[in-house]
């Protein structure tokens, strides 16, 4: 094989060109080579075949709760005895960063917010050990507190549970016998009722038998307490044996409890039994929540009381395999006779999700069957391989891919990473990177074998000329990703998969054009027949497009006329401005995250006015349901939150292929909020879209005031919120006070009448406690297996005059009522105390008409709520959280690392250049690539959000190597054959141009799938596609100017006719 030059001389590789040398060094190692394909091979479908698939990633946040609930108390009350207490237990935790909290009626919500440095699992225990330490000094009648931490995810699957009985009791022992059985499937963590309504024995009293019968509720108590016991009466030798005796009392059946007397009737000398002044029963405990989903039955969209069953998958279990494993152990119960007459219907399935992401993401690489226009990279590197180039350049470069994908799946493997949405995300962000270099080296060998060099020479020859400007293009891109590292919070717990993706795939970029590629293209490559005319060309011109010559044409004519120069330069800069300024015109907007045309679910949040009883809360729900029941886009649906003061609905829609024009989640969303609005004793509500992103803001506009002073604080969000109102734009302003406070009884005791009755204040409370609530006052051990026994009274009272006729008994027997003791009055207290870093605060929130006008009216709030304001309103300090100050916070975020990925870059280049110069020229990329990007969201109705901002970020990755590769060729022939800097440039611009146009290609066809089949992908493709598609062309127009400036400036300094690279 002739492996010489057309001059005739063997090619040289310059000394120095380290890259040069490897490639040589594999060229003449196949069977080395043949190795480390086969061991990618083989290690990357190993390493395939045993990922878990997983959704996106779980991060727990460094967020430790601690909850305590104290059943009677006031907000006040919970402040003083429970929060503080805890507070102060906690300050002194290990890497605490502040704390926040809230005392309600009943209970005490304690936030730890930890530093980033520190071990969840560490805090968790020293929180634990602190608040054990102090459990002493909170209440008695305290619940012991809980510690928990979050996940930015919930359960992987919910169930609902339904009987054709439609009985709830029924209902739940069948969803307890799921619970049980689904426990022990392989991958399931944890399997859970979403509303915990545990089987118990209730003896409802009634007062007035109890007092004809002259039963007192301590003496029934203590009857109750006093039979259920099996008692040791100590030990005896008998047939020379020692045997315990022991007393056997305690209940065996319900009829016990039922049977138990009490007392004697003093009338009829007649035992009175418990069923003698009480009713018995046993069952769940009622919840005071709405059990009730919706899920298709024949056809048909029904509404069925029921109860949920949340599943969580471990976190090193394939979510997939999980779920399949969870249906197949149904159906097994189902043969066993375990669900007779039991429907079991799906409401949430994390799995089908992962499935979806997943095959949104495959097809960005091997194409979509929804949509055969739609190709994915490879198919579309292929194919632009063979119909510009050849097929068997085509079946080289197309290799490329999968070894690059292999590679990158065996380092994930290594490092222990799961194969999750982001990992995968990553692999599509990265294609144009692995191809790029590819291409480059093929298109290369295929020139100069065109140009008559033998396969080897051909090889040796781009090695020697692109070598050392792929390692420059990979090391760039990988120093780009390396910022998202060290991006703390759970954002940076999020994106850190992204380097841990990109970076492997980018290593393996390098080396297969230079390890395995070489020795393939040497044995597939041939020379093409030159085409009629190409002998007239120079060498170099041979075999380069007819365009990439118009475009060395217009270089060439552009660097003749300075003022063509000039031109050039300055229309860059409009055409930059006017991409620009298109934010500014308010046509695409700043959002946190964006959202797509149309969405997967929608969602009913309704606040319910102050007071309802539970009829009245499940009545709101039932008329939600049958308006999503009359949706006929509308799937499925169940009660995600709930509490005394509003709901959440969440509703699943048909899939998009299943629904018309008048079945989109916008056009459902805006029926279901005129059909709230006509819903009596719904206080507010919030019908929106949800997507695979996380949901929108309630209030978009928030501001935390914080004072210890309540009176201060109250006067001042007051005000606060009355200038909200009075802005434009506002649809609603809840200001932390207004229609917020709880009704509450009052026993204000008089202590001499107190006294005089022969009682104290501790004893008046504990009767009222046991007439009003409810006693736990044993353990049930019996047939049917065990359940607490509670008393409670069966008449409770229904207004204050019931509560100021209670009977109190005093310790020498005398009765009084509660009126004799006490004045009873309704008032109004505090319904909730927030507290920051032990500072009370309230958030002043306000609802904007349209996320258009979010800037606008923020900007207004801003100039209305200074620092001078916060003074003469009393106020300590203020804290802003609302939607606009969480995009700032994201943006500063990633505009930080795209900040500091930038200056990486060009440390390293010029580094590798040993110019300060030449590196700035090859980042004017980056500003280029923005005239894409705004005009492409403008295009296709995007927003600017978090995604799309995170897309110009790793635009810079993929833009930044064209310069490199198009000044460094530059250089080169400055250096070796002594061109001018116009005359390199411009033969730099021709070469470079086909593998520029072949990495758009594939690139764009990489992203068409996901910029068209996925919103929540839609708009960083966008802005991708759209960066990449005008930026490659306008360098190769702008950066032939700015290479001949300043190679003329350098001749300058360095002396005219000197044109070596500095």
């Amino acid at each position: 094989m002739d492996n010489r030059n057309p001059n005739g001389g063997t090619v040289q590789e310059h000394p120095y060109d380290w890259n040069a040398k490897l490639v040589r060094y594999f060229l003449h190692n196949s069977r080395l080579v043949w190795v480390i394909i086969a061991a990618i091979v083989i290690g990357g479908i190993f390493a395939l075949m045993n990922f878990q698939r997983q959704g996106f990633p779980q991060v727990a946040p460094k967020i430790v709760l601690v909850q305590t609930i104290f059943p009677g108390a006031t907000a006040e009350e919970m402040e003083r005895q429970v929060t503080g207490v805890v507070e102060a237990a906690v300050k002194d935790v290990k890497g605490l960063k502040e704390t926040s909290s809230t005392s309600a009626n009943s209970f005490s919500n304690v936030i730890v917010m930890l530093d980033e440095s520190v071990s969840l699992d560490t805090a968790v225990q020293d929180v634990q050990s602190k608040i054990q330490a102090v459990q002493a000094s909170l209440p008695s009648d305290a619940e012991a507190p809980k510690v928990q931490t979050f996940s930015t995810s919930g359960p992987s699957f919910i169930f609902g549970i339904t009987h054709e009985s439609q009985d709830l009791d029924t209902i739940r022992k069948s969803a307890d016998t799921v619970v049980q059985d689904l426990s022990d499937v392989a991958g399931v963590k944890s399997v859970a009722l979403g509303a915990e309504a545990p089987e118990r024995i209730v003896i409802s009293f009634d007062p007035a038998k109890m007092a004809q019968a002259g039963v007192t509720l301590d003496v029934l108590q203590l009857a109750l307490q006093g039979a259920n016991v099996n008692f040791p009466a100590g030990t005896l030798d008998l047939d020379n044996q020692t045997q315990s005796v022991v007393t056997i009392g305690a209940y065996a059946k319900l009829e016990d409890i039922s049977n138990l007397f009490v007392g004697v009737n003093q009338k009829t000398r007649q035992p009175i039994r418990v069923q003698d002044i009480a009713e018995v029963k046993r069952g769940y405990e009622e919840d005071q929540q709405i059990d009730r989903f919706g899920y298709i039955d024949n056809g048909e969209l029904v509404g069925r009381p029921g109860v949920l069953v949340n599943i969580e998958v471990t976190s090193d279990a394939d979510v997939i395999k999980t779920k399949a494993a969870v249906d197949e152990h149904l159906e097994e119960m189902r043969a066993d006779g375990k669900l007779d007459g039991v429907t079991v219907a799906e409401l949430s399935n994390v799995a089908r999700d992962t499935e979806n992401q997943i095959g949104e993401i495959v097809n960005g690489a091997v194409g979509t069957t929804k949509n055969l226009y739609l190709l994915g990279g490879i198919q579309l590197l292929f194919i632009a391989m063979l119909l510009f180039v050849n097929w068997r350049a085509a079946v080289v470069a197309a290799l490329a891919i999968p070894l690059s994908v292999l590679f990158t799946f065996m380092a994930l493997a290594v490092t222990g990473t799961e194969l999750n949405t982001i990992v995968l995300f990553s692999m599509i962000l990265v294609l144009g990177l692995i191809v790029d270099p590819a291409i480059i080296m093929v298109e290369s060998i295929q020139r100069y074998h065109d140009l008559k060099y033998g396969a080897k020479d051909a090889v040796l020859e781009s090695g020697r000329r692109y070598g050392a400007s792929l390692f420059m293009a990979v090391l760039a891109s990988m120093i780009v990703f390396m910022p998202f590292g060290v991006v703390s919070g759970i954002f940076g717990e999020m994106i850190k998969y992204i380097p841990l993706t990109v970076i492997p795939a980018l290593i393996a970029s390098y080396i297969i054009p230079i390890a395995i590629l070489p020795m393939l293209s040497k044995w597939i490559m041939r020379m093409r027949m030159p085409k009629q005319g190409a002998q007239e060309m120079s060498a170099e011109d041979q075999g380069l497009w007819r365009a990439a010559r118009w475009f060395m044409s217009v270089s060439r004519n552009l660097l003749t006329k300075k003022w063509r120069q000039i031109a050039t330069v300055v229309g860059a800069l409009v055409l930059v401005s006017a991409s620009v300024s298109i934010m500014g015109t308010g046509k695409v907007q700043v959002v946190q995250f964006s959202k797509a045309d149309d969405n997967p679910y929608v969602s009913v949040d309704a606040r319910f006015k102050h007071g309802l009883t539970f009829a009245d809360r499940s009545a709101v729900g039932e008329q939600i349901e049958q308006l999503l029941i009359e949706e006929k886009g509308v799937a499925k649906f169940f009660y995600y939150q709930q509490s005394a003061d509003g709901l959440f609905i969440f509703a699943e829609l048909k899939d998009i292929l299943e629904r018309d024009d008048t079945q989109k989640s916008k056009e459902i969303v805006t029926r279901l909020k005129a059909g709230t609005m006509d819903i009596a004793n719904i206080d507010d509500v919030i019908v929106g879209e949800l997507g695979v992103g996380p949901p929108e803001e309630d209030y978009q506009i928030q501001v935390q005031l914080n004072d210890n002073d309540p009176v201060v604080l109250e006067k001042a969000a007051t005000e606060v919120g009355n200038h909200l109102r009075s802005l434009e734009h506002i649809t609603r302003v809840d200001d932390g006070f207004t229609g917020k406070g709880e009704s509450e009884v009052r026993v204000v005791l008089d202590r001499t009448k107190v006294q005089l009755a022969g009682l104290s204040s501790f004893e008046i409370g504990q009767q009222l406690k046991a007439v009003i609530g409810e006693t736990t006052v044993t353990k049930y051990a019996g047939e049917g297996g065990s359940a607490d026994v509670i008393l409670k009274n069966g008449a409770l009272p229904g207004n204050v005059d019931a509560i100021r006729s209670l009977p109190l008994t005093s310790r020498t027997g005398q009765t009084v009522r509660v009126s004799d003791v006490a004045t009873v009055e309704q008032t109004t207290a505090v319904g909730a105390i927030q507290r920051f870093d032990g500072l009370r605060f309230v958030s002043v929130r306000a609802r904007i008409d349209d996320s258009k006008n979010l800037v606008t009216v923020q900007q207004k709030f801003n100039e209305y709520l200074t620092d001078d304001k916060l003074a003469s309103l009393g106020i300590d300090s203020r804290d802003s959280r609302g939607e606009f100050d969480e995009i700032a916070k994201s943006f500063t975020q990633l505009g930080m690392a795209l900040a500091a990925a930038i200056i990486l870059v060009y440390i390293f280049l010029v580094l590798q250049f040993k110019s300060f110069t030449q590196p700035l020229v090859m980042l004017v990329t980056v500003p280029l690539s923005l005239t894409g990007v705004f005009p492409a969201l403008l295009l296709t109705g995007s927003d600017l959000g978090f995604l799309e901002l995170l897309g110009v970020t790793i635009l810079v990755g993929i833009v930044v190597s064209v310069g490199i590769f198009l000044m460094d060729y530059a250089n080169q022939l400055v250096k070796e054959r002594g061109y001018t800097a116009k005359e390199a440039i411009t033969q730099a611009v021709g070469v470079r141009f086909r593998p520029i146009v072949l990495t758009k290609l594939v690139v764009i066809g990489g992203l068409l799938p996901l910029a068209v089949e996925s919103g929540f992908w839609r708009g960083l493709a966008v802005v991708i596609m759209g960066g990449i598609a005008l930026s490659g062309f306008l360098s190769l127009i702008v950066l032939p100017v700015l290479y001949v400036w300043i190679q003329a400036a350098r001749d300058k300094i360095h002396g005219a006719g000197n044109h070596t690279v500095n």
